[in-house]
């Protein structure tokens, strides 16, 4: 897979560390290039930086919400059309419509990963383990 060329970018813009190690390292397995942010504002410096041909934009952030670091990307000419797809556990009709106005080309509910057994939390399913605990994953209800 290669745009002009060259392998796909793709920025991935999350706080939560396991969220953003498994989107990371998920893509890698496709053959994309990964670059990561962990805040809004590392966000926008990558963003300008490496100029990618997409970004998933979780929408809870600090230092810079998702939201409003989407409007500060689409203000910049090189990176005016790049797809943002906007990532949230947080998903719903009103949180969707606030990306879509912001510049967001789509909305998509993340998948949660917990540390609470599944007879906990209806829906998880065992991931592997890693150095500090057994994480499980909970999907969140897509938006309409």
């Amino acid at each position: 897979m290669t745009t002009r060329g060259r392998t796909p970018i793709i920025l991935v813009i999350e706080d939560y560390f396991e969220n953003r190690v498994l989107l990371s390292a998920w893509l890698r397995g496709k053959g994309y290039k990964v670059v990561e942010a962990k805040d809004g504002r590392e966000g926008l410096l990558q963003a300008n930086r490496v100029n990618p041909d997409l970004i998933l934009m979780d929408l809870t952030l600090p230092e810079i919400d998702g939201v409003e670091a989407t409007r500060q990307i689409r203000k910049r000419h090189l990176l005016k059309h790049t797809p943002i797809f906007a990532i949230s556990a947080y998903a719903n009709r009103e949180v969707k419509a606030d990306a879509v106005a912001a510049g967001c080309t789509e909305m998509f509910a993340l998948a949660c990963l917990c540390s609470v057994a599944p007879d906990e939390s209806p829906g998880c399913q065992p991931w592997p383990r890693n150095a500090r605990s057994t994480v499980w994953l909970r999907r969140s209800p897509s938006v309409p």
